[in-house]
């Protein structure tokens, strides 16, 4: 129960964080375009072109975010997490391929 509650607190805090930054990353792309800004050197690139990687991904990271959120506030376990081994033979595997 009380793993639960953490579990949706830190989703809360990571989904703020997350929005923080991609709201501000959007922001910073949308005035790059606004203003013209162009990239010192050989070739002149608008910044605004590579900024927009930076911008989709943190789009889709909170995406992420929010979906987990919502899949443990409905009850369920975090799908980042393994289940717990149920024979021997699978706590071995996971040793083995956790490389300890």
């Amino acid at each position: 129960r009380t793993r639960h509650s953490v579990e949706i607190v830190a989703l809360i805090l990571g989904c703020g964080f997350v929005g923080f930054f991609a709201f501000y990353a959007v922001k910073m792309n949308y005035e790059s375009h606004l203003f013209h800004d162009m990239s010192q050197g050989v070739i002149a690139i608008p910044m605004w072109i590579p900024q927009i990687g930076y911008s989709l991904g943190l789009i889709i990271l909170l995406i992420a975010f929010v979906d987990e959120l919502i899949h443990v506030v409905r009850g369920n376990l975090p799908r980042y997490e393994k289940p717990k081994p149920q024979t021997a033979e699978e706590v071995v595997e996971r040793a083995v391929q956790s490389g300890v």
